[in-house]
């Protein structure tokens, strides 16, 4: 195996991560934009983040599908410092979520 390695694919999505003392899941919804009119939720009451299936109604991109889910990831954070200024502002959460993205495509074990 060489030095450096990856462990996943670009824009993949985890199953799960641990934040703190909870496990969250992801969750792809095939309604989730028709019943909501959102691409991607983080669900603080059930530790989620719920994404839009993939689907011939809904064409999200893989990229496109993984910075929803990093910037849902980015509110997560937001929750679990009690930091609900930041967690409600969209554009620091899309900002960070980028960054977020940006280390995990990157990132070499």
């Amino acid at each position: 195996m060489p030095e450096n390695y990856k462990i996943h694919a670009p824009n993949s999505i985890p199953k799960s991560i641990e934040l703190g003392q909870r496990l969250i899941s992801t969750i792809l919804d095939g309604g989730l934009i028709y019943n909501t009119d959102d691409a991607g939720q983080a669900i603080y009451r059930h530790n989620e983040i719920k994404l839009q299936a993939q689907g011939e109604s809904s064409p999200i991109p893989d990229s496109s599908r993984a910075e929803i889910y990093w910037h849902e990831v980015a509110h997560w954070l937001m929750f679990m410092m009690q930091e609900d200024e930041l967690r409600k502002n969209e554009a620091f959460c899309s900002r960070l979520g980028i960054y977020l993205q940006q280390i995990y495509n990157t990132m070499e074990i």
